[in-house]
């Protein structure tokens, strides 16, 4: 089996477990809780859009695989348009902008890192940004990305902000908007929180750009030498 054949199995393998999982958790998010209603108002949350996005993003990843393996011998990676890259690109950051964000700064000064290992927390903190991204960086095009690429990765999450801060400060939960729930308007400092969310976002697009780009590298220089070992050979 060729290496992009591998490459667009690891690709459905990866992107179909995002898929069911976040379909999974979001349909317990719609069954009555232990009150009675559902639970709605976790899709207010970002870790549940960035991974409904993530996967949405990744069915153009699924279709990709698919149409993969049925050509031919192909790069070592699963072959996708640009459109696709991109928007594939925008997904993973937002997931790993989730990760980060519960890693780095909401379950230490919240303390509840152990039940990130737990339920839905498990598959929408860890797992779901951890296959989007491993699926992204290693097995999809590894076409390199102009750095204005990074602001459709920043995108998604600044058209968030722009919604989490009209919901909690200018409509308020005693008139039907949100609680903030992320406590982002500590002391009145939402915009504090607004430029490091947005500066976060950045870097860790730019991060994940960097890693993509450096596995492509990777697997051309590993391309250039088998060729330099076949005509050796010859």
């Amino acid at each position: 089996m060729s290496k992009t054949k591998k490459a667009c199995i690891a690709v459905l393998v990866l992107n179909g477990f995002v898929l069911l999982s976040t379909a999974g958790v979001c349909a317990t998010f719609c069954l009555p809780g232990a009150d009675g209603a559902a639970r709605f108002a976790a899709f207010h949350y970002y870790t549940t859009l960035s991974n409904i996005f993530a996967a949405l993003t990744g069915i153009f990843a699924v279709a990709a695989a698919v149409r993969g393996l049925r050509g031919g011998a192909g790069t070592g990676v699963c072959p996708m348009g640009r459109a696709v890259r991109v928007l594939r690109f925008a997904g993973c950051s937002t997931v790993l902008l989730t990760m980060a964000t519960v890693f780095f700064f909401l379950a230490p000064v919240y303390h509840f890192m152990p039940s990130l290992f737990l339920g839905v927390n498990l598959f929408l903190h860890i797992l779901n940004p951890a296959a989007s991204v491993l699926s992204f960086v290693l097995f999809e095009s590894g076409e390199e990305f102009p750095m204005s690429s990074l602001a459709a990765a920043v995108i998604p999450t600044a058209f968030y902000g722009a919604l989490y801060f009209y919901q909690t400060l200018f409509v308020g939960p005693d008139n039907g908007g949100w609680e903030d729930f992320y406590r982002f308007n500590m002391g009145g400092r939402w915009y504090v929180s607004a430029v490091l969310m947005l500066t976060a976002a950045l870097a860790l697009a730019a991060l994940l750009r960097f890693c993509a780009h450096r596995a492509a590298k990777a697997r051309k220089r590993r391309a250039q030498s088998r060729e330099s070992g076949e005509q050796s050979a010859e």
